[in-house]
């Protein structure tokens, strides 16, 4: 399995595929484990998983994918990018510069 990406500073990412059931196709398992959240593409459809260990997965009967994004991805992806996310701006010290005049 390949995962385009990484190497990501501040995170592990290792991914697996085995056959599947009866031989009908591949199950395979992306391992995450990031200090932030990460954005991880599968065949150009994003799913987010947050800062800590987790594990992507699906095969024949289950995926747990539909847990880190909006729907599930069924089947085996050609693709595979990890990102990282843009950090959030820090919030602006406007409402402390407020509570001081008052």
């Amino acid at each position: 399995m390949t995962i385009a990406g990484v190497p990501i500073d501040g995170a592990k990412i290792e991914g697996t595929w085995q056959p599947d059931f009866l031989w009908a196709g591949k199950a395979w398992r992306i391992q995450v484990q990031c200090e932030a959240p990460l954005e991880i593409l599968l065949d150009e459809k994003s799913y987010v998983v947050p800062g800590g260990a987790h594990v992507l997965y699906s095969h024949h009967d289950h995926t747990n994918t539909g847990r880190f994004g909006r729907e599930k991805f069924w089947g085996y992806p050609k693709q595979i990018v990890v990102r990282s996310l843009p950090a959030k701006p820090e919030p602006s010290n406007a409402a402390d510069s407020r509570a001081n005049r008052s």
